[in-house]
């Protein structure tokens, strides 16, 4: 793993962060917030949308009436009905997933200035990650529109609402966002729980955050934020805030690497602070109770 050639003094690298920083902050709000509001949306328009089942699929195969126009006719219906919202929901999906990409690449640079191993390619991967997402996200939906309004106005009523070349083209970018994303998140993660900027915790779940982006590939198509990558951007722009419960790291304030302690340190840390006893026998100080039963006995 190749060393990042990122590195500044440590008061260049202070004051650039005094204005990455807070921007990052207020971002990663804002990608939780507009990441948990676009996966309410699409839930909340998908529910009334019309399903096309594969019974209704196999009677239009063999020439049977289904009931309506045609196999997708409702579908693309609701969809040119629907357009502004859906529209929307994109928008606010590509703007978090940018939002997200910004703290990733903030953290990266954090990371890098400190001197701590991380690859370029995780920047690379993080800022592209983002960038595509959006490209992706906005335009899939800008091509379901057109097609469903163009096979309206051309009564194609078996027409895929997400069919054609653009909206291909656009499901692929969404999938080589959604494993930039990942790749990035798992990579700055690691890199900046080494150099003390994230805890353990956040550090861990970051790689458990990238794991699930890929696991959901399958079933999403890349699209859209997990509750999971909310949670944990939320957590970062709360760490970077200095409200969380346990503060800012201290590398953060330093400008430079300030791992945090192996669990043998830790261990020697509880074990010197912890008070010694005082001997009681064997040449030890008198015990107070054993010294009162004695005078007792004299008396």
């Amino acid at each position: 793993m190749a060393r990042a050639d990122l590195t500044v003094s440590k008061q260049e690298l202070l004051e650039r962060e005094a204005v990455e920083v807070p921007r990052a902050t207020w971002l990663g709000f804002a990608a939780a917030a507009l990441g948990v509001g676009s996966v309410a949306l699409i839930q909340f328009f998908n529910a009334d949308l019309p399903a096309v089942t594969v019974l209704d699929a196999l009677n239009t195969a063999v020439g049977q009436d289904i009931g309506r126009l045609g196999l997708t006719s409702e579908q693309l219906i609701f969809f040119d009905d629907h357009a502004f919202p859906f529209l929307t929901t994109s928008v606010l999906q590509g703007l978090a997933s940018l939002c997200y990409a910004y703290v990733l690449v903030v953290v990266f640079r954090a990371t890098a200035g400190r001197g701590e191993r991380v690859p370029r390619l995780a920047q690379l991967a993080a800022a592209a990650g983002g960038v595509t997402a959006a490209i992706g996200t906005i335009g899939l939906q800008i091509a379901i529109q057109v097609n469903s309004h163009n096979a309206i106005a051309e009564k194609d009523w078996s027409a895929d609402p997400d069919g054609g070349t653009v909206a291909l083209f656009c499901q692929v970018l969404l999938l080589l966002s959604a494993m930039g994303l990942a790749l990035g998140t798992v990579l700055i993660a690691l890199a900046a729980m080494r150099a003390g900027l994230l805890t353990k915790f956040l550090g861990w779940l970051g790689v458990g955050v990238g794991a699930t982006m890929v696991l959901s590939l399958a079933s999403t198509s890349g699209a859209g934020f997990n509750f999971v990558q909310v949670f944990w951007v939320l957590l970062v722009g709360l760490m970077l805030s200095g409200r969380a419960p346990s503060g800012r790291p201290p590398a953060w304030d330093a400008g430079e690497v300030v791992p945090w302690p192996s669990q043998q340190e830790l261990r020697e840390q509880r074990e010197q602070s912890t008070p010694q006893s005082t001997p009681t026998q064997n040449g030890g100080s008198p015990n107070p109770a054993t010294s009162k039963k004695k005078r007792k006995k004299r008396r």
